[in-house]
């Protein structure tokens, strides 16, 4: 499990976001 990620925020939705760390984009689900 991943508990922190720094770098760029690429997209957000309603109960997601995209966040760029150096060129690998993670998906976060958000509720």
């Amino acid at each position: 499990m991943i508990g922190k990620l720094r770098g760029v925020l690429d997209s957000v939705g309603e109960d997601h976001a995209i966040i760029d760390v150096h060129g690998v984009g993670y998906l976060v689900h958000c509720s």
